[in-house]
């Protein structure tokens, strides 16, 4: 374990300075490197409880014993930054830690860490008795909250994109999935440790210790994987939901929509790969806002769902034409506005029932 503690350190030291010598900074790689920071105080406290006991002095691993309540918050901050979700009164977040570290350096002479455990040297007390459950239950909290941004994003992501793929983030979907499931797991296995001794205490936090390395190296992947971890590259314009004072009337969205069908026939901007709401609603001289609002109100469709269903509609028609028969399915989609199959595939199968390929052999099917 001790290895790959300090492995998971030296990689977060690693993508901390990596993130800083960037010549074009951003917010969210600043974001990223005190969470990252956060990730490496933590593990080195597990390393010195469990490896090196004497190397610091007492007060100083009881302060370090505080630091994974900035884990959920900084967590929190960079979610919210990559989503461009409004995180009110950030301070305060940071509050719990505050107050955790001022009691330890009260009350740091009768304190100690046992096995990462804090436990109060003259009898029990109520922090160190539910020390294990807070720092649980703390980033539980936040990985929840981050999840429901990032729900939000992908929602405002189909009302202004046609094509998704290398903006969708599901790389922080499954970084936010797997943290959840570590909490689900962790919890468990620290009451069972602290409360019924099924097996000895150390070996809870020695598991958090563990998922924290794996995790470090989780980042680190995507970080070199994902060019949107470092950089800021997704716009997106405020949709109101309820749309409230939009004056968008029956009668104005009859107009509006006369003109949408108009300039759909005519310019099929639909086979544009990279087509935004922005870019057609100034096309139809109307606010991004009103052209939501007519897609979501008036024809039950987000600007995603919208223009791929344009899409496999041309498809359908490309299939059915014999001078296209010669080409494959993706090139259909291509020659449709797709740019992925994957999402075209996804795209057809909802609005047709069928896969491209099934729908194409019912097509040449010979009769008798």
């Amino acid at each position: 374990m001790k290895t790959l503690i300090v492995l998971s350190i030296v990689q977060s030291a690693f993508l901390i300075l990596l993130l800083l010598s960037k010549k074009e900074k951003s917010r969210s790689g600043s974001i990223l490197s005190f969470w990252l920071l956060v990730m490496v105080l933590s593990q080195l406290f597990y390393l010195l409880v469990y490896h090196y006991p004497e190397a610091l002095s007492q007060r100083l691993i009881l302060v370090l014993a505080c630091t994974p309540l900035l884990a959920g918050p900084a967590f929190l901050f960079y979610v919210a930054e990559l989503t461009q979700s409004k995180l009110r009164f950030w301070p305060l977040h940071l509050i719990p830690y505050g107050v955790f570290v001022f009691y330890i350096l009260l009350n740091a002479d009768n304190l100690a860490i046992d096995n990462g455990f804090l436990l109060s040297i003259n009898g029990s007390s109520l922090v160190s008795s539910y020390y294990g459950y807070l720092f649980v239950l703390i980033p539980f909290l936040y990985i929840v909250w981050s999840y429901s941004f990032f729900k939000a994003f992908e929602k405002r992501l189909k009302e202004n994109y046609s094509n998704t793929e290398k903006i969708n983030l599901d790389w922080l979907k499954k970084w936010i999935l797997e943290a959840v499931i570590f909490m689900l797991v962790s919890f468990p296995t620290i009451y069972l440790a602290t409360r019924f001794n099924l097996f000895p205490r150390e070996y809870s936090f020695q598991f958090i210790a563990v998922f924290n390395t794996v995790y470090i190296f989780v980042v680190g992947y995507f970080g070199f994987k994902q060019t949107t971890i470092f950089s800021d590259v997704i716009s997106l314009s405020e949709n109101n939901p309820k749309y409230q004072k939009s004056g968008l009337n029956d009668q104005l969205a009859d107009v509006y929509q006369s003109r949408l069908v108009i300039y759909i026939e005519k310019e099929k901007p639909f086979l544009n790969p990279n087509i935004k709401a922005k870019e057609l609603a100034e096309s139809l001289g109307i606010s991004v806002n009103n052209l939501s609002q007519l897609l979501n109100q008036y024809e039950g469709k987000s600007f995603y769902q919208f223009i791929n269903d344009l899409r496999i509609q041309e498809v359908v028609k490309l299939m059915n034409d014999k001078e296209f028969s010669n080409l494959s399915n993706e090139g259909l989609a291509y020659q449709s506005g797709f740019n992925a199959r994957s999402t075209f595939t996804k795209a057809f199968k909802q609005k047709i029932g069928i896969s491209p390929s099934e729908y194409r052999k019912k097509l040449y099917k010979p009769i008798g």
